[in-house]
């Protein structure tokens, strides 16, 4: 088993783009709530729309990429220390997200 950076299957390549894409739209939001007017941020999930529709497709692109990692892993014997990583991230993710369900705030 030879361990590279890069993916060389096809799945591990999409694992690695959406793990890209989620990180981009993250940083976007994280960006635009710091620089945003603070009468624009509103307790509702939903307000201001593109916000949360931003954040709802940037955790599906990390669920979606940590599965396909998995996959690409189990099934075609992927061993990228990239796929790895965005089988980590969206991990991490998932347990941000079922901490959230399980004790709101």
């Amino acid at each position: 088993m030879k361990i590279t950076l890069s993916p060389t299957t096809k799945l591990g390549k999409w694992s690695i783009g959406l793990c890209i894409v989620f990180l981009i739209l993250i940083v976007i939001v994280f960006m635009s709530v710091i620089f945003s007017a603070k009468d624009e941020i509103s307790e509702n999930f939903f307000e201001p729309l593109w916000l949360a529709v931003t954040l709802l497709i940037a955790g599906a692109c990390e669920m979606i990429a940590s599965v396909l990692g998995v996959v690409s892993i189990i099934k075609n014997k992927e061993r990228s220390i990239l796929v790895f990583f965005a089988v980590g991230v969206g991990l991490f993710a998932l347990f941000f997200l079922i901490g959230e369900l399980l004790f709101p705030h």
